[in-house]
């Protein structure tokens, strides 16, 4: 955050830049404001916006004890689970370490208040999972559910490649499913998504059923609370990666029934990224029966319409979904887009417009109390370290806060039941481990 966060306890609260003046907009909507009803001639509905100024408060700083005890290097956002407190998971650190992995990583609890602890340590056996780096999900039956990117039973890879886990809150933790052949994927680059009927749905970001003929590229698959695993779809079905290559983010169910997600690379445009990588990335549709579409290509006008999203979508109020694109756009430092249902592009904001506005969003956005979408760069403002921000559903931009160099925020922020804006921190903080921090209305 600002140049001090380092030396702020736990609770001390920051106060963010945030111009009165843009508080209403040419159609005297709430720009980044709430709406109140006030009294005033009988018949007429009239509100107005009452504007509150954005706090960030630093919860925890990972590295407490001294060490990495108590986890390190978050690369997933949270999630709320039904007893009110927070759950996510830290890349490394804990109390276990694997013979290949080194320190294997945590589940870890923390208050709204910022008291943190460990429910889990990976690496507890030699066929436990390692290094988690996607969201938790809350199950219809209470528990957390996730993944880890590697570890597992042996495979062809040394250390596993990846499972699937259930986690009760208080920290007993069932293997759901392991990788054992390519045709079942090559590591869990991100979390689960709920189904509809209690299932989750997942992506590996290589591997699957096209992995024998074609040497790629990911899938999408169905997994039921039993860790009975099944693909939907493996990206290179044709061969030639047009439909897809390397999804990184979740699925989202959006309000069709459908799947949608991004592929990093891959699709009808773009340049080769490396041996065998081609293609600026797609955003794809997968029906609950397996029929993948591709409804976007990135690269159609050069960089200017994005390249590499590697972040998951979320629909908004008006159906379309939203999203982010790590690369590309006007000044190539990334870019937000709208995108229709059936595939209508819109390019919302290009990072780089000016010389503190971020650059390159890993993460996607979340939809705040202000009815405007929140988000985080992981490098560019202010002091270099990335960036929390806010976009109107019409593009326009405003950092709320810009992180110290060395912050690397990469992950999505989660929205609350008490309305505050919660995220995390791969780095920075006071120990340089990482932290979580709320942002509050």
């Amino acid at each position: 955050m600002h140049a001090n966060v380092a030396e702020l306890a736990t609770g001390t609260q920051l106060t963010l830049r945030n111009s009165a003046e843009e508080a209403i907009n040419a159609t005297n909507e709430c720009k980044y404001s709430v709406t109140q009803p006030v009294a005033t001639t009988p018949g007429i509905d009239r509100h107005v916006c009452t504007h509150h100024t954005p706090v960030v408060t630093l919860l925890y700083s990972f590295g407490t004890n001294g060490g990495q005890l108590d986890g390190s290097g978050p690369q997933a956002g949270l999630v709320q689970a039904n007893d009110g407190n927070f759950y996510g998971t830290t890349f490394s650190g804990g109390t276990n370490q694997n013979a290949t992995w080194g320190a294997a990583g945590t589940v870890f609890k923390i208050t709204t208040d910022g008291k943190e602890s460990i429910i889990y340590n990976f690496g507890a056996s030699a066929t436990d999972g390692a290094l988690p780096m996607g969201t938790l999900v809350v199950g219809h039956d209470g528990n957390l559910y996730g993944t880890t990117m590697v570890g597992g039973a042996p495979c062809f890879s040394d250390g596993g490649c990846g499972t699937v886990f259930k986690m009760t809150p208080g920290g007993r933790e069932t293997q759901l499913f392991s990788i054992v052949s390519w045709s079942q994927g090559f590591e869990f680059p991100a979390g689960l998504t709920i189904g509809t009927k209690g299932n989750f749905y997942g992506v590996t970001t290589a591997g699957g059923p096209q992995w024998v003929n074609y040497g790629c590229c990911g899938m999408v698959f169905n997994i039921n609370t039993s860790g009975v695993q099944i693909p939907l779809y493996g990206f290179g079905d044709n061969g030639i990666v047009n439909d897809g290559n390397a999804p990184e983010a979740s699925v989202i169910v959006a309000s069709d029934g459908n799947l949608y997600g991004t592929t990093e690379f891959g699709g009808a445009y773009g340049p080769t990224y490396g041996i065998g990588v081609q293609g600026s990335g797609t955003v794809f549709r997968i029906t609950p029966d397996g029929t993948e579409s591709i409804i976007y290509s990135f690269g159609a006008g050069g960089i200017t319409d994005g390249a590499r999203p590697l972040a998951q979508l979320v629909q908004g109020p008006d159906g379309n979904l939203y999203g982010t694109t790590i690369a590309g756009g006007t000044y190539n430092q990334g870019t937000v887009f709208r995108i229709s249902l059936n595939g209508t592009m819109t390019i919302l904001y290009s990072f780089g417009t000016t010389t503190d506005d971020g650059t390159q969003p890993s993460a996607g956005l979340t939809f705040g109390p202000d009815r405007n979408m929140y988000g985080t760069t992981s490098s560019g403002g202010v002091n270099g370290g990335g960036t929390v921000y806010r976009m109107t559903l019409s593009g326009q931009e405003e950092v709320v806060d810009s992180f110290d160099g060395n912050t690397l925020p990469v992950a999505n922020l989660v929205r609350g039941r008490d309305g505050s804006m919660y995220g995390t921190t791969s780095r920075g903080g006071s120990y340089g481990q990482g932290m979580v921090y709320k942002l509050t209305f």
